[in-house]
């Protein structure tokens, strides 16, 4: 059941509303784009509600002016609330959470047996397959050079990620995902999301330039980005969030083989440190995917609150399971995001209520370095995106239609 916290606070009044809002928060802060301010992270939804929590909620709920919050909106409420403290409803979680375990546990099989099948070659080590690995590797930087913006799009392999100046960069503030709540286990953490960052993050060097080089990941902020997986069944604009006067950036996600592949490799025993680091420092893949928003919001992902910083981005949050009901993720459900981000076709959802595929995208160099990343600006005159110089964002003159068509300078 969705969370109407507005409307809660206003029925509640000022001395129990700091009571309900404690209640409701998720840890952490981030941007809100309607106050246009830093606020705290809330839950959105009542089954990311612990059940002392939601029984908390719904005693201060009871007490709210029927003016703003009617009977019949409260029974709403207590109605969920007993369905969340059913037996027989918990029972059958369970079953269905094991359920969903056993399939997600076949899957990684599936596809690293997949993964190193398409490799060839035989061995579980790095050294046994690394004449299979080099010719996989040279046929992906081969394909990548090849592909246009047509071939990508149609093929459903486009990414788009808006970059918007309102979006929240620089160093902040973020969580432990493993108590979100306790504020001595913040962290500080610096991330470069413009499009500067971009290109720094398609500089093979910045991660990797020889043996013993340092990965400048954290130093210069070049961490994992969201974005959205395009259908070409689908007018681009509609599968966007309205950010006003955002520059998008159009990246391919490499073909679901080679993804399988690369995670496959990124498995062999005694690995080639020096040659998988080159590997990762040059294939932009999915980290993560989902075929709905995922949610999510930065996180420390240590247990360990004095271990060096683990951020993560995609690790937490909610999923939109069939039916409609958005339900927190638990780490069967983030295995998911990981499969799939594996074969990515099996987001693109026709789900009216699932408004984007949402992926985390590691932005690596691509062999078509004339055309990607693409950057590109809607324009509402024309209805068209219109492709952008990289290093001047001047118009180039060519243009892309809201049905993803190409149209050159």
């Amino acid at each position: 059941m969705k969370i109407e916290r507005r409307k809660w606070v206003q029925a509640v009044g000022a001395d129990a509303a700091p009571v309900l809002l404690t209640l409701l928060e998720a840890g952490g802060v981030a941007f809100d784009p309607v106050e246009n301010r830093v606020n705290p992270v809330y839950r959105e939804y009542t089954d990311e509600l612990s059940e002392e929590d939601f029984r908390k909620v719904l005693a201060v709920l009871s007490q709210a002016n029927p003016q703003f919050l009617p009977k019949a909106d409260y029974e709403k409420v207590e109605n969920d609330f007993k369905r969340r403290t059913d037996k027989q409803w918990q029972l059958e979680q369970a079953r269905l959470a094991e359920q969903r375990r056993q399939t997600q546990a076949a899957t990684e099989q599936r596809l690293l047996k997949a993964g190193l099948d398409a490799l060839g070659g035989s061995g579980t080590t790095w050294a046994a397959r690394a004449a299979e690995i080099e010719a996989w590797w040279n046929g992906v930087k081969r394909r990548e050079a090849a592909e246009t913006w047509e071939s990508v799009f149609t093929g459903n392999r486009m990414t788009a990620r808006q970059v918007n100046a309102k979006g929240r960069g620089g160093t902040f503030t973020i969580v432990n995902r493993h108590d979100r709540k306790d504020a001595a286990k913040e962290r500080e953490l610096y991330l470069d999301r413009g499009l500067g960052g971009i290109l720094a993050r398609v500089t093979p060097a910045n991660f990797f330039s020889g043996p013993g080089s340092a990965n400048r990941k954290y130093e210069l902020g070049l961490h994992d980005l969201s974005g959205t997986l395009l259908t070409s069944a689908r007018p681009v604009l509609k599968q966007l969030k309205p950010y006003d006067e955002a520059v998008v950036v159009f990246t391919p996600a490499p073909a679901e083989t080679d993804a399988q592949v690369f995670a496959a490799i990124s498995e062999l025993e005694k690995p080639d440190a020096d040659k998988l680091r080159e590997y990762r420092s040059k294939f932009t893949r999915l980290r993560l995917a989902q075929s709905s928003d995922m949610g999510s919001v930065f996180v420390d992902d240590n247990t360990d609150p004095k271990a060096e910083l683990r951020a993560r981005y995609g690790i937490n949050g909610r999923v939109l399971l069939p039916g409609g009901a958005i339900i927190a993720i638990d780490e069967t459900m983030l295995a998911k995001r990981r499969t799939d981000a594996l074969e990515h076709s099996t987001i693109l959802s026709g789900d009216a209520k699932a408004l984007v595929n949402e992926v985390v995208i590691v932005y690596r160099q691509h062999a078509a370095t004339d055309l990607f990343p693409l950057f590109a600006r809607w324009d509402r005159e024309t209805t068209s995106y219109r492709v952008l110089n990289r290093t001047t964002s001047a118009p180039t003159g060519a243009w892309i239609s809201d049905a993803g068509a190409w149209h050159p300078a």
